[in-house]
């Protein structure tokens, strides 16, 4: 269901195509393309719908514009094409790296993206992209973690805890390949799923097979050196 606001405008920048008008407290982006250009004191008159969506513009009693429902309707679909258009493009551009990404993650982390592939079939194009740097950082949290004197070794999870709550400047320091791009939520993620994998018997696992290799190549070495 629409609303109409009136306001008075109280400042008009102009910015590339948009003149931006501000009131008391709020404001709104209007098109240079409509061939108006709104003035200090002017008296406008908001058609909003769904919140804050702008259907209409009248300006000191004069329609700039009013779009239907067809027309909203329209609008969004052009919308949901253009988004989905440009994140195919940028699967294709990314898809050789994804792929790499993927062979580069441990068993654990391939199988819940596989699932995701399995079950979405847009997974790749809308999501693939957003889980897989969440997965890799989570492999360089886990590679790197540090140690912590007051946590045993061991405990995992506290010592992913007090990782995360450090500041970014140490942690950084702590993990100089960690990624400076991180959002709040991405980084939370990251964490959560580097305390999986260093809790999964994956990990021990591979830690053995990794202890077991060293021995045997220090053994060899100790061999060579007595011959």
């Amino acid at each position: 269901m629409g609303n109409e606001r009136k306001n008075i405008v109280t400042r008009v920048t102009k910015n590339g195509e948009y003149y931006f008008v501000e009131f008391d407290g709020s404001g709104f982006g209007l098109e240079a393309k409509y061939g108006v250009e709104p003035k200090l004191g002017d008296e406008v008159i908001l058609h909003t719908v769904n919140g804050s969506m702008v259907r209409g513009v009248e300006i000191n009693g004069s329609k700039v514009f009013y779009k239907t429902d067809a027309d909203l309707e329209n609008e969004h679909k052009e919308f949901v094409a253009n988004l989905r258009k440009k994140r195919e493009e940028e699967f294709l551009k990314n898809k050789d790296k994804l792929d790499a990404d993927f062979d580069s993650l441990p068993k654990l982390f391939q199988e819940k993206i596989q699932k995701n592939r399995d079950s979405d079939p847009n997974y790749r194009i809308e999501s693939e992209s957003y889980d897989m740097f969440c997965y890799t950082q989570a492999l360089e949290i886990a590679k790197n973690l540090p140690k912590f004197k007051d946590i045993p070794d061991i405990d995992v999870k506290e010592r992913v805890k007090k990782f995360y709550e450090m500041s970014f400047e140490d942690q950084l320091k702590a993990i100089p390949t960690l990624n400076d791009g991180h959002s709040g939520n991405t980084f939370l993620v990251s964490c959560n799923l580097a305390a999986q994998y260093l809790s999964s018997a994956e990990y021990a696992s591979n830690k053995i097979r990794a202890l077991t290799n060293s021995q045997e190549s220090e053994l060899k070495t100790k061999s060579k050196n007595t011959i």
